[in-house]
């Protein structure tokens, strides 16, 4: 949905919404890191969750470590499909 201003609303009670939250987080406190294009350019306003692309971060720092830690390398495929699905959208 985008509203009068021409940006996409994003209900953060859905699972969409969920994500971008938890993403938001990991990236505040430097857990994963963004390429190029990232966080939009937006003079107006201080970065918020909704200017996050999660397709296009990585891990950083210690966060590397807990994924080995964590295997999650090794986590089914099919695990995953729900969470890739949401980044597709």
């Amino acid at each position: 949905m985008v509203d009068s201003h021409n940006e996409v609303q994003v209900d953060l009670q859905s699972p969409l919404g969920a994500l971008l939250t938890e993403t938001y987080d990991l990236f505040a406190k430097g857990l994963i890191e963004g390429a190029d294009g990232v966080m939009d350019s937006r003079w107006d306003s201080h970065a918020s969750m909704l200017d996050i692309h999660p397709r296009k971060m990585r891990v950083q720092g210690i966060s590397g470590w807990l994924v080995d830690l964590m295997e999650l390398a090794s986590l089914p495929t099919s695990e995953l499909e729900p969470l890739v699905s949401l980044l597709s959208a």
